[in-house]
């Protein structure tokens, strides 16, 4: 069965990392809630989610984004600035849509 054809409007690398970045200053005021619990809030998963950024490095027939890993690292880059778990929860989180175009259609 040939995977279905998922279309996503495209956001520019520039969009992106701008919206990394304006997520800094609420990353920052979670920095201690998050230490406190050793873990990322979900609200901060859903954020990052909502505006796009799991979808950088996500194959385009998949509705990603199919961006290059420069951008992904400045998106990386722009969230750690905010709070370095977050930058890094991203890191983690954001290369499971590359790995899945990896693997053949039929799974």
């Amino acid at each position: 069965m040939e995977p279905r054809l998922i279309r996503a409007t495209t956001p520019t690398p520039t969009e992106l990392i701008a919206r990394a970045g304006a997520m800094r200053p609420v990353l920052a005021k979670r920095t201690l809630e998050q230490k406190q619990r050793r873990g990322i809030l979900p609200e901060t998963i859903a954020e990052m989610r909502a505006v796009g950024l799991f979808r950088v490095l996500q194959p385009k027939r998949w509705g990603g984004y199919e961006m290059d890993l420069a951008t992904f690292y400045d998106i990386e880059i722009a969230l750690a600035e905010g709070d370095m778990s977050a930058g890094w929860a991203f890191g983690v989180l954001g290369l499971v849509t590359w790995f899945l175009g990896l693997i053949d259609a039929r799974v």
